[in-house]
């Protein structure tokens, strides 16, 4: 349904590899990201970081850095659900996504350096960008150039 592609040397990252970062154009339709919108605007955010979250699944705890087993897990909404399954029968990621973090970033905000917590989660990270483009920059050792996601593109992260 949608062409997918290891990012090699497209012509904003020439030159740049990221080894596993895989990218999906057209993942999901401008319905589905419209339909997601109106699921995550009509539910309820956590607020007292830097951005508004919210958590399906298993709930990421800030505080530790991990997942709190012992906090209940928040049902994943259908449409959710179903887009993490299309993800992992496309290859994208090795498994259903059991866990869900919705970030919003207002225009000139964004996510600031850091280095996920690898003990808290598979390997596997998909990324759906709604809404507007977001530019992901990746440093290992080096400075790379930003990489541009448009809005409703899939990204997926293993290794």
């Amino acid at each position: 349904r949608f062409p997918c592609f290891s990012v090699k040397d497209v012509a904003s990252t020439e030159g740049v590899v990221v080894p596993g970062l895989v990218l999906c154009e057209g993942f999901m339709s401008e319905e589905e990201e419209e339909e997601c919108l109106r699921l995550v605007d009509g539910s309820e955010w956590v607020e007292g970081l830097a951005r508004r979250v919210q958590h399906y699944g298993y709930t990421f705890d800030y505080g530790i850095r991990g997942i709190d087993f012992k906090k209940p897990q928040i049902p994943m909404p259908p449409l959710l659900k179903a887009i993490g399954e299309r993800a992992h029968g496309k290859g994208l990621v090795p498994f259903v996504p059991d866990q869900l973090t919705v970030n919003e970033y207002l225009p000139g905000k964004g996510i600031t350096s850091h280095v996920d917590t690898h003990s808290a989660f598979e390997d596997g990270i998909l990324s759906v960008t709604l809404a507007a483009h977001t530019v992901m920059e990746f440093r290992r050792p080096t400075k790379a150039p930003p990489e541009q996601a448009p809005a409703r593109e899939g990204e997926a992260l293993g290794g």
